[in-house]
């Protein structure tokens, strides 16, 4: 250490030599300029990308409407009602639910399972027997009670589904009951067709009776009355043109015809019955008729197989049993005449 006292001396130095060179400081101020923004650059850019990934979307996101109870969500579809609980209430649908509450909702979807397969083989029946024909409203009425079964299954309501189901089966077993009647009206019905000449009518009425019952006793002997209709009806306008024109014995036998072919027709009978009294009246007149003649001609013998066959077409007739009496009184009073005449002519 030099002494306090002695004067400093400079030293010597080279400047040209011992001074950095200008240009290499250069690149050591622009490493300290490149630190000095970069990390606000990147600071910036983390920043930016947050906003973008987290705010910038739930800024841009419409606000997602509350569903009311019974409309659609948002998106359009159908906000659908949780399932049924023992009570009938209805929570929402969950995966998380619980095993009691699931067990409770198999059952009742069992329940509603049995009395389902019960409505659908009911309507099986009815759909066979030709309900759609002969009880057109009281069958839609029992499938739309089934339809709105259907819906009420569909977002697992299976009670109310149950209960509906149920209406629906009861209401088809009443049509089930009242099968019986339908086709005994529906055999009236063809009867009275029958009966009237209405081809048609009994044509249409028989063809739903073999599909409602087909194995029904009384239908075979009404299809062939049906069968048979219109030839018997043009035995009947014959018949009724020949006792127009006054042959009484041709419209007879027509209607003996008819009645052959259908005994149980109630205008054919009628007709027969009629047309013959009045061929026996007929026949009974010419026959009377006839006796006179032969009695006044004096043919006993004539006269008397006349009245006799008058008192064959109207049993128990006066005027035959009289004529007879007649006939043997006029006989006798001829013979008696003839003998005296005789005697007189052998006196």
């Amino acid at each position: 250490m030099a002494p306090q006292d002695e004067p400093l001396q400079p030293t010597p130095f080279d400047a040209a030599r011992d001074a950095p060179p200008a240009p290499a400081a250069a690149p050591a101020d622009s490493r300290r300029g490149a630190r000095a923004w970069v990390l606000p650059a990147l600071g910036a850019l983390v920043l930016l990308a947050l906003v973008v990934v987290f705010w910038l979307p739930q800024q841009l996101a419409p606000p997602t409407p509350v569903p009311a109870a019974g409309r659609g969500s948002a998106d359009g579809a159908a906000v659908q009602p949780g399932p049924a609980t023992a009570a009938g209430r209805r929570e929402p649908a969950s995966s998380d639910a619980s095993p009691w509450s699931e067990a409770q909702l198999a059952k009742l979807r069992k329940e509603a399972q049995e009395v389902l397969a019960q409505l659908l083989d009911t309507q099986s029946g009815l759909e066979e027997r030709a309900v759609q024909r002969w009880a057109p409203q009281q069958f839609d009425a029992a499938t739309a009670s089934a339809g709105a079964g259907d819906e009420l299954y569909r977002t697992r309501q299976y009670e109310a589904a149950t209960a509906r189901y149920r209406e629906a089966l009861q209401q088809m077993q009443a049509l089930r009951e009242a099968l019986p009647g339908a086709v005994d009206e529906l055999l009236q019905q063809a009867r009275q067709a029958i009966d009237n000449g209405d081809t048609s009518a009994a044509t249409t009425a028989l063809e739903l009776l073999g599909q409602m019952e087909p194995e029904n006793a009384a239908l075979a002997a009404l299809q062939q009355r049906a069968a048979q209709l219109p030839r018997l009806l043009a035995l009947l306008e014959r018949a009724a043109a020949a006792e127009q024109a006054g042959d009484l014995a041709g419209a007879a036998q027509l209607l003996e015809q008819a009645v052959a072919l259908d005994p149980n027709h109630p205008s054919g009978a009628s007709q027969w019955q009629r047309v013959s009294a009045a061929l026996r009246s007929q026949r009974f007149s010419t026959a009377m008729s006839e006796g006179y003649s032969a009695l006044d001609k004096g043919d006993f013998d004539g006269a008397r197989q006349a009245f006799e066959r008058a008192a064959r077409l109207r049993e128990n007739s006066a005027e035959a049993a009289s004529a007879l009496q007649e006939v043997a009184s006029a006989a006798t009073a001829w013979c008696l005449a003839a003998l005296q005449r005789r005697g007189g002519d052998l006196e």
